[in-house]
């Protein structure tokens, strides 16, 4: 009888601590930036110190998209991508290479902002001082893509990429020959592809893949 006590009460205990293992990762997270065009500027205003940054566009540099969620912000123009984060304070700039445009516009979650152009993926995280990219090979052409709040997912005819907005970088997939991509979702810290062979799961917590048949 007291085994039994004893047995009921450890498993009560894992789902207590996976139940708030759970409620810590997909935790919102309350808006602590704010990006604003201003004539020939892109302004980013920070909750925490350092208050007010800014960033002046280049002549003929012309702004398609901008906005926040948050710890993390963006302006995305015609010449550049820029990130900004709540810890960094900081605009972290990428700029475009000759030709280079964005397929779908800029995506932003809790922790991360994603952009996919012709010719890769980039993501930025929130400690990063830099863009995460993931060049496209030749011919390769994008499938979709999604975001959740701390992961990144880019799903192209070749593979299938995972970012991880906790560890600041890439992964990628592989698909096999013959393999079709059916269906794509994306939750706060995982992400999962369905296939005519396999169900993909990526894990942004570990930064991994896993294939079940």
């Amino acid at each position: 009888m007291a085994s039994s006590f004893f047995l009921q009460l450890l498993t009560f205990s894992l789902i207590g601590l996976l139940g708030l293992s759970s409620r810590l990762y997909t935790q919102e997270i309350p808006d602590q930036v704010q990006v604003t065009v201003f004539e020939e500027k892109v302004v980013a205003v920070s909750s925490g110190q350092g208050g007010t940054v800014i960033q002046r566009l280049m002549p003929g540099e012309k702004v398609f998209q901008s906005g926040a969620e948050g710890l993390m912000g963006f302006a995305l123009t015609n010449r550049r991508i820029l990130g900004f984060s709540a810890r960094t304070r900081i605009w972290v700039i990428r700029h475009l290479k000759p030709g280079e445009g964005a397929l779908r516009g800029a995506d932003a979650g809790d922790q991360i902002v994603l952009v996919v152009t012709n010719l890769g993926a980039h993501a930025l995280s929130p400690a990063a001082l830099n863009w995460a990219t993931a060049p496209f090979m030749a011919g390769e052409g994008l499938i979709n893509s999604r975001i959740g709040n701390s992961v990144g997912l880019v799903v192209t005819i070749r593979r299938i990429l995972g970012f991880s907005a906790s560890l600041g970088r890439w992964s990628s997939q592989n698909l096999l020959a013959g393999e079709k991509v059916t269906d794509v979702a994306v939750s706060d810290v995982t992400a999962t592809v369905q296939t005519n062979y396999n169900l993909v799961i990526f894990n942004s917590a570990t930064g991994e893949f896993e294939r079940i048949r």
